[in-house]
């Protein structure tokens, strides 16, 4: 909680030198034009993951604990649906909306903690002994993770201070300790309540906690409130990232180099990422129909068309074509969105799966997709043309078609490599067992091999 008290004066003193700069801007400001815009997509890229990963938990509590059988990708697009919907309607709805939201979330955590008293779950036997291996862990653990998380993603506020009037340090300084209040009052409870071992393994230990809630055999099953404050609160941060990924890039090459105001484009941007949501849907539910490869092949043909006309639409000025241009860029996104992530994980046997994706899709989007926006601004720079990111998109668009077209093995329709095939029905399993070759296709080509 020190650490994030230090961290915050940063930020509030970072905000009074340049109080109409955001991030992406100051950045710019203190560390030059070309390391600053570097260290500002850096950022921005930062957010994106951030709000991914939000959504992403979230959606695999829901699955886990509520609805087991509805497909990962439609809770997360409902919550999409409700988050760039809040966006679209600019800081002003976002902050009255978490206002109201904080007071219930609030409500539901004292009524919790009631509960959990009066039912005498509190042991606090269980956080004995204390400091058992002594003080230094603790300290590395506080050093080294929770200064990370939460307290340092209270940056992205740095892309919200500017449009608020009156910023006050001591609320800005409470935020930051009740945050730290709440974090230690809710792992005192979890740890009384479940034990260390058991809050260690659990992997939503404050649901386990809730889940244990029994007030003379009539108040019980008070999983649903976790939900409820769950969903709040990865509404609330989940909307405040993808805020500060929204006014990020795209306002600030069409302010640059277009002229157009960010108080213009932001609200198009994010009409447009509504408008990505069902193209993404439709796009997915075609790469189960037609495979992957074909599916992607067509984004990649629809970026190599559709690159350069694009950008000339974003340089025309007016907000119609504006609006065209962006959608067309959104349209060739949303191919990706839809397909990639059923896509990747076949790119791997099962044994080897989760760390080669994971080094690969992280370095790869930090490599390639963090410097996008640091390129393209280089190549408009260099060449004085406008258009020169799209032409840069295009020649990505040529790789990746060459690349997908070469070197992938679509799967669709068979079970990952090196995993056994999974069947929904009696007539499945049948058409498994009687074609043993067709199901255990990556098996029979490593024999071959």
């Amino acid at each position: 909680m020190v650490g994030g008290f230090l961290l915050f004066l940063v930020y509030y003193q970072l905000h009074r030198y340049y109080p109409d700069l955001l991030l992406v801007e100051l950045t710019q400001k203190i560390m030059g034009k070309w390391i600053g815009r570097l260290v500002s997509f850096l950022y921005i890229f930062y957010f994106a993951n951030l709000a991914s990963r939000v959504i992403r938990d979230f959606g695999d509590m829901l699955l886990t604990f509520a609805y087991p059988d509805t497909p990962l990708f439609i809770v997360n697009a409902l919550l999409m649906f409700v988050v760039i919907y809040t966006v679209s309607k600019g800081i002003e709805v976002l902050a009255r909306s978490s206002q109201l939201l904080f007071i219930l979330l609030y409500l539901f955590a004292i009524s919790g903690f009631l509960l959990i008293v009066c039912s005498g779950l509190l042991d606090f036997k269980n956080l004995k002994p204390v400091l058992e291996n002594g003080l230094w862990l603790p300290l590395k653990v506080s050093l080294t993770q929770n200064v990370y998380f939460p307290f340092g993603e209270t940056i992205v506020f740095l892309m919200i201070l500017p449009y608020v009037k009156n910023v006050s340090k001591g609320i800005g300084i409470s935020a930051i300790g009740l945050t730290g209040i709440n974090l230690m009052t809710t792992m005192i409870i979890n740890v009384s309540v479940l034990g260390l071992s058991l809050t260690a393994r659990s992997q939503f230990p404050l649901l386990s906690t809730v889940e244990s809630i029994q007030v003379a055999d009539f108040l019980e099953r008070l999983d649903v409130f976790f939900m409820l404050t769950a969903v709040i609160g990865g509404f609330i941060r989940t909307s405040v990232f993808f805020y500060a990924v929204v006014i990020g890039y795209m306002p600030s090459y069409l302010d640059e180099n277009i002229g157009i105001s960010d108080t213009i484009s932001t609200p198009i941007t994010a009409i447009v990422l509504i408008i990505m949501v069902p193209f993404a849907i439709t796009f997915g539910k075609l790469g189960d129909k037609l495979g992957n490869k074909k599916v992607i092949s067509i984004g990649l043909v629809l970026g190599i068309v559709l690159s350069i006309i694009s950008f000339q639409f974003l340089n025309m000025g007016s907000m119609p074509f504006l609006f065209i241009g962006l959608l067309m860029l959104g349209i060739v996104l949303s191919v990706y969105e839809g397909t990639m992530p059923g896509s990747l994980p076949t790119l791997f046997h099962t044994d080897i799966r989760y760390r080669t994706l994971s080094w690969t899709f992280n370095i790869s989007v930090s490599i390639f997709g963090g410097t996008t926006p640091l390129v393209a601004s280089w190549l408009v720079h260099v060449t004085g043309n406008n258009l020169a990111p799209g032409f840069y998109l295009l020649a990505v668009s040529l790789i990746g078609l060459i690349v997908v077209l070469t070197l992938f093995k679509d799967t669709a329709g068979k079970s990952l490599e090196g995993s056994y095939p999974t069947v929904a029905s009696k007539a499945e399993y049948k058409e498994a067992v009687e074609n043993p070759k067709d199901s255990l296709w990556w098996h029979t080509e490593q024999t071959e091999k």
